[in-house]
């Protein structure tokens, strides 16, 4: 499967970091509404059925790096940063 980073919602900018750099990016399925289909998303106890799921799938596992390295390069602004932190850390509000 090569490199995948499992990341929480704290972890916004490891998540941008590992997708830039190629790894596919298991996250909490909080950061759904900004990572979009860039990052794969699993909850308390679903991630080994992820993990087994891109083991079996080398295409898949090219594709969904592809999709990371994409949304890096295209609409990971830091505008759209500072956004999703607002909403995942202040209710909504942008990060001051």
């Amino acid at each position: 499967v090569g490199m995948v980073v499992v990341v929480g919602k704290e972890s916004v900018d490891k998540a941008l970091a590992a997708m830039a750099e190629g790894a596919v990016v298991l996250a909490d399925p909080e950061m759904e509404p900004f990572l979009g289909d860039a990052a794969l998303y699993a909850g308390p106890g679903e991630a080994m059925d992820v993990l087994k799921g891109l083991a079996a799938d080398d295409q898949f596992v090219d594709d969904q790096r592809a999709r990371g390295h994409e949304f890096c390069r295209h609409r990971a602004s830091s505008a759209a940063v500072t956004e999703v932190i607002g909403r995942l850390f202040f209710g909504g509000e942008e990060a001051q």
